[in-house]
């Protein structure tokens, strides 16, 4: 463990700005692909084929907005493309983040997800509550929402043939509860039978449904430690239903059992079985597993691999989990894709891979205040599991680094501001104002309302500090650091421990936070957030980077190039002269894959802060991106941006929204 704790020092001090490296990628970009397919914690997930796309949904508990709504085109690259809701209201519970109420582990449970006719249908069961279905004609949203003055465990949402709707639900007891004809209110609801588990009395549940060849197949699996996934076959829906064991509980490196998951068919007629795979600190992460048929009776498993395993005195033909494996063939290939994670605050909304920790208050937050800032106003609370606002995202496996640029000058006596890991237990770094006087401070172990260890660090005499945190998912630990230079980070605290607890019931989360135990506080402006992973593929592979100068291959309008300053890195750099509208176009940069590339901008501006617009491939991708002053225009200075590029070659242009802007020297491109 003490050689743990080393690297995960030494990786916290000589990473001192990572390339923002994409999160782990499945795609191997040779046909085949590596699980899982989403290293982090997207549990309970429920999947569909609607023509030639894919759409997935996942758990969030009290994550708002509330389930993320994935598209894939091949199963294996996948991308957020909205949520269901922000809004859990009629349902009698309150999801307002208090000190004396919170309510982690519960909100939405085990979503499930239908089509017909053109409406996506996506329900879920409101933990220890009601039932929620809601309805759209995009898969992106929006939705409208119906309460059922019900609740239904783990469900199963099904469409039949005939268009008649049924939820299977329930553990162990498998309820079939038949639906009004538009689905938004209960007909009849009656149990059909019981299922334990085969060695021991454990909860069956997490309810999928299909249907195939006058067969209805339900998939369901036991709780830890037996873990099995079973199916259930009836030619009614109403039973009676046989038995079988599909899978035994098996691992691949990096988490425990694989469980919990259903079936899915491609557009050329192959058959995958997708699940989640229990970790610790990570959550539950997603494993896809080739599936055959054989008397109509599903077997997964690498088909290379199936044998007869035995288990009660019965043998069941099973196959293992490939690690590696050839892609789905789906008709086409697509591009890689990847959910993104770096985040410099450039758009006037917030990417869609942040959650806040209960619902927001809107009013204490905002991206437009200062234009290229996230902008978080205290509000009281005792401790950091009470703090409103607190904006999250997962971690990725199999290690993640996160960091911030955290602008402390307007913060007041009693606030406290930084990036955490939450979960229980929960760590963080931030800066504790108190007399007047800012310090650096780490809290790690913390659980719940408890304590954790405090450790005090220097005083903070400037404003700007840099604060990361380092995540080894396959150790569960994690440790932070601070920096006042963004280049020499000195670690602060201890060892967090990274458990999986139900009482929170997801893997870490990244967390930016502003709290105050005063009466009312001030507020903290951060300038980004980024993330780096050692395992984020071709696609965003550190070492992947490619330079344009300003000067050099670009197209000028109202600009000129300049030597006049020094400082610049090749043969000069473009000056906007004083014009609103001048812009600087690079006519061709190369990108071996579509998706987010991470480009950072070489500038100098001696003075206030100067807005302009990017374009990319003729479409704006950034409106009013900021950039602060670098202190004279011979410092220069950087900032790291995400757009999205094609495969092959694109134009990226920068161009002034005001009668100034920054000098550009050069950009580089990451990830292509």
């Amino acid at each position: 463990m003490r050689k743990i704790w080393s690297f995960l020092l030494a990786l916290g001090m000589f990473l001192s700005f990572n390339v923002p490296a994409f999160a782990w990628q499945s795609d191997n970009g040779d046909g085949t692909f590596t699980n899982p397919i989403l290293n982090a914690d997207y549990p309970d997930i429920t999947a569909i084929r609607v023509g030639s796309d894919f759409y997935m949904v996942s758990s969030t508990f009290v994550s708002f907005p509330s389930v993320p709504i994935m598209h894939s085109k091949d199963l294996v690259n996948w991308e957020i493309i909205g949520y269901v809701t922000a809004d859990l209201s009629g349902t009698g519970k309150s999801y307002t983040l208090t000190n004396t109420f919170e309510d982690y582990g519960h909100g939405s449970w085990a979503p499930t997800i239908a089509y017909r006719n053109g409406t996506y249908y996506v329900g879920f069961y409101q933990a220890q509550g009601k039932f929620l279905l809601f309805t759209a004609t995009n898969p992106a949203g929006p939705y409208t929402k119906t309460v059922f003055n019900q609740g239904f465990h783990d469900p199963g949402l099904f469409i039949d043939d005939d268009g008649t709707g049924y939820i299977i639900s329930e553990a162990n007891d498998v309820k079939v509860t038949k639906l009004s004809a538009d689905y938004k209110s209960v007909a009849s609801s009656t149990v059909t039978t019981r299922i334990e588990g085969a060695t021991g009395s454990y909860l069956v549940e997490g309810t999928h449904v299909m249907k195939r060849n006058g067969y209805y197949y339900i998939f369901r699996n036991s709780t830890p430690p037996e873990s099995y996934t079973y199916v259930l076959r009836s030619k009614n829906i109403y039973g009676p239903y046989e038995t079988r064991i599909l899978l035994n509980g098996p691992s691949i490196p990096g988490g425990a059992q694989i469980h919990q998951g259903g079936a899915i068919d491609t557009p050329t007629g192959e058959w995958w079985f997708y699940a989640f795979q229990d970790g610790a600190g990570l959550g539950r992460r997603d494993i896809l597993i080739p599936m055959q048929w054989q008397n109509d009776w599903p077997i997964i498993g690498d088909p290379a691999t199936v044998k007869n395993v035995t288990i009660g005195g019965i043998n069941y033909p099973m196959g293992s989990v490939p690690i590696t494996y050839r892609k789905p063939n789906v008709g086409a290939t697509y591009p890689i894709k990847t959910i993104p994670n770096t985040d410099e605050f450039g758009s006037s909304t917030l990417g869609v891979q942040w959650q806040w920790n209960h619902y927001p208050d809107n009013g204490l937050w905002s991206l437009t205040e200062r234009p290229g800032y996230l902008r978080l106003r205290a509000k009281n609370a005792n401790n950091l599991w009470r703090a409103t606002n607190t904006l999250t995202q997962r971690v990725e496996g199999p290690d993640s680094q996160g960091t911030i640029e955290l602008d402390t000058a307007n913060m007041q006596d009693g606030d406290s501001a930084g990036l955490s890991l939450l979960n229980i237990p929960y760590g963080w770094i931030g800066v504790v104002k108190s007399g007047g006087v800012k310090r650096i401070v780490a809290s790690i172990n913390a659980k719940e309302d408890g304590a954790g260890t405090i450790t005090n660090g220097p005083v903070l005499s400037g404003n700007t500090v840099y604060l990361r945190a380092n995540a080894d998912l396959i150790a569960n630990k994690a440790a932070f650091s601070y920096s006042t230079d963004n280049a020499n980070f000195t670690p602060l605290g201890g060892q967090l421990n990274m458990p999986f607890d139900l009482g929170f019931f997801q893997g870490d989360k990244f967390g930016i936070f502003n709290f105050t135990t005063a009466a009312s506080g001030g507020y903290v402006d951060v300038n980004w957030f980024r993330f780096y992973t050692s395992k984020g593929g071709s696609g965003g592979s550190a070492g992947s980077v490619t330079t344009y100068e300003a000067e050099t291959g670009t197209t000028l309008t109202s600009s000129i190039t300049e030597t006049l300053n020094g400082g610049y890195s090749s043969a000069g750099y473009v000056n906007f002269n004083a014009q609103s509208g001048a812009a600087v176009q690079w006519n061709s940069i190369n990108c071996a894959i579509s998706g987010t590339k991470n480009v950072k901008l070489r500038y100098a501006l001696a003075s206030g802060t100067r807005n302009l617009d990017v374009y990319v491939n003729g479409t704006k991708a950034i409106s009013n991106m900021g950039f602060e002053a670098s202190g004279s225009w011979t410092t220069w200075s950087e900032k790291t941006i995400q757009v999205p590029m094609n495969s092959g070659s694109n134009t990226l242009s920068l161009v002034t929204t005001g009668t100034e802007g920054p000098n550009i020297d050069k950009i580089e491109v990451w990830a292509q």
